[in-house]
């Protein structure tokens, strides 16, 4: 199963708790420092008003997850899941290789830091 972005969907979790963001950020939780790009400035979302798009140069994954990564005003940090399913069905060797290519160019790194 392949996982897309869906800006309504982050845009439903932000508005539920608006007033109460300091920062986020949207990438792949598996890939994070490489496709996390910030969200959120001066009080406001900045993504664009349709539902799929891109973030970092990159719409969906076969083996990573699109989450929303917020930073509250106490500090606090939550991570949710920002994804539809694409329908697209990708061989287990196919995802495979895209790991191994992600390892080998500095990726493969955790939202969580892991």
């Amino acid at each position: 199963m392949g996982k897309n972005y869906s800006f309504n969907k982050v845009r439903e979790i932000l508005a539920q708790h608006e007033g109460n963001i300091q920062y986020a950020e949207l990438g792949m939780s598996e890939d994070w420092n490489w496709t996390a790009e910030s969200i959120w400035e001066d009080g406001k979302c900045t993504l664009p008003e349709e539902d799929n798009g891109a973030i970092a140069g990159i719409g969906g994954s076969s083996w990573a997850t699109p989450v929303l990564k917020v930073t509250f005003l106490n500090g606090d940090e939550e991570v949710f899941d920002a994804w539809v399913d694409n329908n697209i069905k990708v061989a287990s060797e196919v995802i495979a290789q895209q790991k191994a290519f992600a390892g080998a160019t500095g990726g493969l790194d955790n939202v969580n830091g892991g």
